[in-house]
């Protein structure tokens, strides 16, 4: 579950605006799955079927006055 935040300067995210990218040996655009679990200015993925070993995640978006953010996250599934 991930909530997207206002900016510091307080713009709000343009949730269309939103790209998901699974980074490894090749990168792979996850968008199309994940973008039914937005809700509001949320995404909450329940029940993923994610397979064992480390992965990277780019979240990537900007907000109504059209500033790019991204964040990385890793995390390990055993």
């Amino acid at each position: 579950k991930l909530k997207f935040l206002p900016s510091t300067d307080g713009h709000m995210p343009n949730m269309k605006s939103l790209i998901v990218h699974m980074k490894g040996l090749i990168t792979i655009d996850i968008t199309k799955r994940v973008i039914k679990f937005i809700n509001g200015n949320e995404l909450n993925i329940h029940g993923a079927n994610i397979p064992k070993g480390r992965h990277n995640i780019l979240f990537m978006i900007v907000d109504e006055a059209n500033q790019y953010s991204e964040k990385l996250i890793s995390f390990k599934v055993t």
